[in-house]
């Protein structure tokens, strides 16, 4: 079965490569957007594209959901799609053991007319907050949808929490779990000032989260969960 990676990025010169490089090792097709960086990131792109096998396009950024349907016009479809952000990467585990997981998946899934929704694999998703030692299980779901089956009328929608659809209205999803162990890990909370910013950006609706999600002191650690490499 086919696997393709889809990443959308912008203004990510310090962290994309450490999401490409998670993902690079285990897809056919590696697709890129990128939506008008300024820092340099499209730079890194073009220089290291025949090291990864990176399809680079560009696109101006209008928001998440329009971005993220853009570069899922150019995945096959009957094909598997890693749709991850440059902030993202698939941990080792998950890396290792995907193509094998995906060719054991029941032909019978992808034919089955009675299945109505689009076919995910449930991943864990974690964010990293303040420091490497501690962090907590995402408040953006315990399991991410970030893996699916690209067939029919899948896309994606609301904005900047995107959803998988066939059909407007309904974000019900046919989902796998991923084994344990798989995880996607999400880094961007280690930016201090973006956690201090966060109470301004919901104030003036730059981000779709409920401020008390925001308040970490209500957020106690929890146990590391998987195994990092």
């Amino acid at each position: 079965m086919k696997i393709v990676g889809n990443l959308i990025c912008q203004n990510g010169v310090h962290e994309v490569l450490r999401c490409i490089e998670s993902v690079a090792p285990i897809v056919d097709d590696f697709y890129v957007m990128d939506g008008g960086s300024t820092d340099g990131t499209l730079d890194v792109l073009q220089r290291y594209k025949d090291v990864y096998n990176l399809t680079v396009f560009e696109h101006p950024f209008e928001q998440m959901d329009k971005q993220r349907n853009e570069l899922l016009k150019h995945a096959p479809k009957g094909s598997w799609v890693i749709s991850i952000d440059q902030d993202e990467k698939l941990n080792y585990m998950a890396m290792c053991q995907m193509r094998e997981f995906i060719d054991l998946v029941s032909k019978k899934l992808y034919s089955d007319p009675k299945r109505e929704s689009p076919l995910t694999i449930g991943i864990p998703f974690l964010n990293f907050v303040k420091d490497l030692n501690h962090h907590t299980p995402s408040w953006m779901g315990r399991v991410n949808e970030k893996i699916f089956y690209n067939d029919r009328t899948v896309h994606f929608t609301r904005w900047y929490h995107s959803y998988l659809i066939y059909k407007e209205g309904d974000t019900t999803t046919s989902m796998l779990l991923a084994p344990q162990g798989w995880a996607i890990l999400h880094y961007a909370f280690l930016d201090k000032k973006r956690i201090e910013d966060a109470p301004k950006e919901i104030r003036e609706g730059k981000r779709d989260y409920k401020p008390r999600e925001w308040d970490m002191s209500k957020r106690p650690a929890s146990p590391l969960l998987i195994t990092m490499h």
